[in-house]
């Protein structure tokens, strides 16, 4: 599907993952049940749309455009968001399962993940500032190098951050899950 131009359309169970998305615009769409897994997109352009209960798992963004993008229980194992055009990226994620995604150098400040599975994502060097992580699971996460100014993690868990590495003045955190800002230093913890 090359340099198509949708408007206001609803998708449903619609099947991507076959088919080349080229320079292709969505405007203000809605994507609901659709599979675009392993979909080889170059220079896609998507803006004001919702999508909902899709499988975006190893796409490749290549050059692809991002603008206000809701995300909601959808499969996303492996995306390199790196590889997206990095202009005016927005986005939100809800109930997302994201799992080894890729963040690594994005300027994604103000990015907002609620009650989604990050487990072994990289956001080694990524303005994530004023993120919010809420009711996330952070396992295996990489931060190092990351400007997490005004971040929000009281709700998040099983985060590693070491300060040391990371921007983090003015970020929010809660106990018990305060604790994954001291694992590097290897001390015990008692209650």
């Amino acid at each position: 599907m090359k340099g198509k131009f949708f408007e206001s359309q609803i998708f449903e169970h619609e099947d991507f993952s076959s088919i080349v998305l080229s320079e292709t615009e969505f405007l203000s769409c809605k994507f609901l049940h659709c599979n675009f897994s392993k979909n080889p997109m170059l220079r896609t352009w998507f803006k004001d749309c919702v999508i909902e209960h899709c499988d975006w798992s190893m796409v490749q963004l290549r050059e692809s455009s991002f603008q206000n993008i809701q995300f909601k229980d959808c499969q996303m194992v492996g995306v390199n968001f790196e590889q997206a055009n990095t202009h005016s990226l927005g986005f939100s994620f809800e109930a997302c399962n994201l799992p080894y995604s890729s963040w690594h150098k994005l300027q994604v400040s103000k990015l907002v993940f609620e009650d989604c599975k990050l487990t072994g994502a990289d956001f080694t060097q990524a303005n994530l500032q004023a993120a919010t992580f809420t009711h996330c699971d952070l396992e295996e996460a990489r931060f190092e190098g990351s400007d997490l100014r005004e971040a929000d993690f009281r709700t998040a868990q099983n985060y590693q951050i070491n300060p040391q590495t990371v921007q983090i003045g003015g970020a929010k955190f809660s106990w018990p899950a305060l604790s994954g800002l001291l694992q590097h230093l290897h001390i015990v913890m008692e209650s």
